[in-house]
Order: structure tokens, then sequence, then C-alpha cells
């Protein structure tokens, strides 16, 4: 009986949902149109803001072409650009019609301008990523993105700061006084980047890697991720964790590398200073 009851209560259910649905046409897939617009920058820029959301943004040196922001987006994402006072800013429009799961073209930002000395940098994306290309000095910057990747060769003469959630950060030939970078499950990548005052890197899972960096102090924080790297200058090193393997040099001097983690494994060198303390656990 109970078995019968429910088959009729299904069949009910199916007939009343193709009554409502009878006569209505379910949307199509929309297909995005590719748009290109180039936007001439007759002005001095001093100060970059990006404001972006899934679109792809690059600071690229100026070319024969001049200064001038490209934008390849699609027809129902659209962005605006603006330069006024010095600034630059650059906004993703809001529209009812887009749909991130429905385009299927590359959505860019491209930012030429003349090598030399800038104010600010700041960019933020959700999923695209970033790119700040060498031969730029910056008063300080700050990126940003959630699931896209963050590349920086540029310089700074203050502080930088970089988050993402998933997303890798990559570091080269960068320069400033301090230095933060913070993921969740993003690895840090540094090499031949030297901070004045500070480098800090604080990961959940992901990974360290340093090649040929340096600060005065330096600090690295994860819970399962590793740690491994080269340092230019001999540190005072502290290190703890709960089941990862430690193996760095010997401590010498009053500059100081903190690195804590919980189960990832821990290996530094410096130049000339041999391995002396290898271990597990702290």
């Amino acid at each position: 009986m109970m078995k019968r009851l429910m088959t009729v209560f299904l069949a009910a259910f199916l007939t009343a949902a193709a009554g409502m649905t009878a006569g209505c046409e379910l949307p199509k897939p929309y297909t995005a149109k590719a748009e290109s617009r180039t936007y001439v920058l007759r002005e001095p820029i001093d100060t970059v803001i990006v404001e972006c959301s899934e679109a792809d943004v690059r600071l690229l040196p100026a070319d024969e072409e001049g200064s001038r922001v490209v934008v390849n987006e699609a027809d129902v994402i659209r962005h605006t650009v603006s330069a006024e006072r010095g600034v630059l800013k650059i906004t993703r429009e809001k529209s009812e019609r887009a749909n991130i799961m429905l385009v299927n073209v590359p959505i860019e930002v491209l930012i030429y301008l003349p090598e030399g000395t800038y104010g600010e940098l700041k960019a933020d994306t959700s999923s695209g990523n970033i790119r700040a290309a060498s031969g730029f000095l910056f008063g300080k910057a700050e990126l940003g993105s959630s699931s896209g990747n963050i590349s920086f060769e540029a310089k700074t003469r203050d502080g930088l700061s970089f988050h993402t959630s998933s997303g890798n950060v990559y570091l080269d030939g960068v320069r400033g006084k301090t230095l933060s970078a913070e993921t969740s499950s993003g690895n840090v990548t540094a090499a031949n980047t030297v901070m004045e005052e500070e480098l800090n890197v604080r990961t959940s899972s992901g990974d360290v890697r340093f090649d040929a960096c340096d600060a005065p102090k330096i600090g690295i924080r994860t819970s399962s991720g590793d740690v491994e790297g080269r340092l230019l200058s001999p540190k005072t090193f502290k290190v703890t964790t709960s089941s990862g393997s430690v193996s760095v040099p010997d401590s010498r001097g009053a500059q100081t590398c903190e690195i804590r983690t919980s189960s990832g494994d821990v290996s530094m060198t410096v130049p000339e200073i041999p391995y002396v303390q290898t271990n597990t656990g702290a």
C-alpha cells in the first residue's frame, strides 16, 4: 500500500512540474563575444589602482606605441578606465548579464607605462592572475587575488604586501623595506629578493622557497607547508616544528630568521656556513 501511494505521489509531482514548464523555453547558453579596447594615456601617471574580478592584469614597460591600457574583454564583461590627476583607475563594471560560467573568452587588462618611479600600485582580482614586470619602482605596492597567481618583479621604496587564497606568489629581483606575503594553500617562491628591514611569509598548507634572498629580520609561519631556501647572510635561527625535520646552519650574528611550522620540513642554507643542526621536532 505504501509503495503504491509513493508511486502515485511521484507521478502527480512530475505531472505538476511538467505543467509548470509547459510552453516555457529554457534559456539557451550564451556565447560571449570578444572585444578589445585601447585607452591612450595622455597625462603622466603616478598611482595605479586596479579592481577586477576575472581579468588577468599585467603591468608592462611601454613600447613604441606609448602609454596605454589595452582591455581584452567580453560584451557582457566590461571595464571602466579613467586617468585623472595622475591616478590611473581600472574597475570592472557591474553587469546582471555577466555569468562567469558562460564567458569563454580571455579577459585581460594590459597596462603599458614608461619604466621609472611611481607612487603606489594597488591591484585586486578574484580569479585573475597579476603580474608586475621589472623596470618599475613604486613607493609601495599591494596586490591581492583569491585563486589567481601573483608575479612581482618590480621594486619599492617602502612596503610590499601580497595576499592570495589558493593562488601562488612568485617574487624575483624584488627590493624594498618590508615585505609581507600571505596565502592559504598557495606557495610562495622568492628569488633574488632583498628587504632592508623585514621579510614575512605566512601560509597554511603552501610551501615557502627562497633562493638568494635576505633581510635583517625574516619570519616564516606555515602549518603543513615545507620551508627551504638559501639566504645571503648569517642569521640567528629559531625554528619551531612539531613533526617536521629541521636542517639549518649554525646561528651567527644579530640578524634573525624565525620559522614556525607544524608538520612541514625546514631546510635553510647560508653561503660558507655548513649544516650543523639536523633534527626532528623542537
